[in-house]
């Protein structure tokens, strides 16, 4: 893709992004308290507000055994997951969220840049 088909793409407005990532952060505010970040959880954290039902156990759980990601690797995914949902709103972990989350894991373990 050229720089000029980048600039011509039609995207969400700045002002919408940042409205649904302030909306994000208070979520994260909320969880975790002032501060508080998904990023910066603790593995204790990770595991009480990353918590998978069972549709999200069936999605996570083969991908993480076919891309033999680390331990840092499946909590990492777990975060980002987690954010993914907080910038559609919040609720529980989704595994469309989790399935996106793998997939931007897997390519930093497999080196792509794609």
């Amino acid at each position: 893709m050229s720089l000029s088909e980048l600039r011509a793409a039609a995207g969400e407005a700045s002002s919408i992004v940042a409205e649904r990532v302030a909306a994000a952060r208070a979520v994260q505010t909320e969880r975790l308290g002032a501060g508080g970040t998904n990023g910066a959880m603790g593995p204790a954290e990770i595991r009480r507000h990353c918590a998978l039902d069972a549709a999200g156990r069936a999605v996570f759980e083969p991908a993480w055994k076919v891309f033999r990601l680390s331990a840092r690797a499946i909590d990492t995914a777990l975060q980002v997951a987690r954010t993914i949902d907080d910038l559609a709103g919040g609720g529980p972990i989704r595994p469309v969220a989790l399935a996106e989350a793998v997939q931007y894991s897997s390519r930093r373990v497999l080196g792509s840049s794609n």
